[in-house]
């Protein structure tokens, strides 16, 4: 039953990429996602101890962004990219941290005049209330979008 979804959705998406054809912009048309994973427990001495982890493991995710597109491969850059709400403190003793921490990868292709952009990422929620964690990872990814190359960039 759930392969039969997965393919009415890509054939709607396929006759919805058809419709859209004349436009120049990227489109994503469709995407994918994983059941979420738990995060194992953890118990810290305290609430303060279990914000601190909150905070590293938000400076980890935030690690490399600030460079940008890099090249990884002829023709194909990376980025990182990191969107979400941060650290919300809920109450005295409560926190949760949340983001989405993807991977943009974009190809370009001069034969063909196009971009072919992908993205796969990792949501995570993590929670504390005292000193204890708890937390979710969802992994998806985005279908690949297209983009013309700009007029300056294509072959002559």
């Amino acid at each position: 039953m759930a392969s039969l979804h997965c393919q009415l959705r890509r054939i709607g998406a396929i006759l919805l990429a058809g419709l859209a054809g004349g436009l120049s912009a990227t489109s994503v048309l469709a995407s994918g996602q994983l059941p979420p994973r738990p995060v194992p427990a953890q118990h810290f001495a305290d609430f303060e101890t279990c914000l601190e982890h909150l905070k590293a493991v938000q400076r980890a995710d935030m690690a490399g962004v600030a460079e940008g597109a890099v090249a990884d491969g002829e023709n194909r850059t990376r980025q990182k990219l990191v969107d979400g709400d941060g650290i919300v403190r809920v109450g005295e003793q409560n926190a949760r941290y949340q983001a989405r921490v993807g991977n943009q990868f974009r190809v370009t292709d001069r034969q063909k005049g196009v971009i072919e952009t992908t993205f796969s990422y990792e949501d995570t929620t993590l929670e504390c209330r005292g000193g204890e964690l708890t937390g979710s990872v969802i992994s998806g990814y985005m279908l690949p979008g297209m983009e013309p190359l700009p007029e300056a960039s294509k072959p002559q």
